[in-house]
């Protein structure tokens, strides 16, 4: 596998790993803290954050969420 073709596979994991996610984000109404909405590009936003460990201190998992 050439070099091009190996960071395009991990730019379509990456991105298809996020949307997943976010898609479970969105299906729980009131899952992200401090994010009005169902917005996906939030959603995705908070995917990319989660999974990078780079946190946001006002995005956070809703805690005593019913599920």
């Amino acid at each position: 596998m050439s070099w091009p073709t190996f960071f395009l596979c991990l730019v379509v994991s990456e991105l298809f790993i996020n949307s997943v996610f976010a898609l479970f984000y969105i299906a729980v109404p009131g899952s992200i803290a401090n994010v009005p909405g169902r917005s996906f590009v939030d959603a995705f936003f908070f995917s990319i954050e989660t999974l990078a460990t780079v946190a946001m201190a006002t995005w956070c998992l809703q805690r005593g969420m019913d599920m």
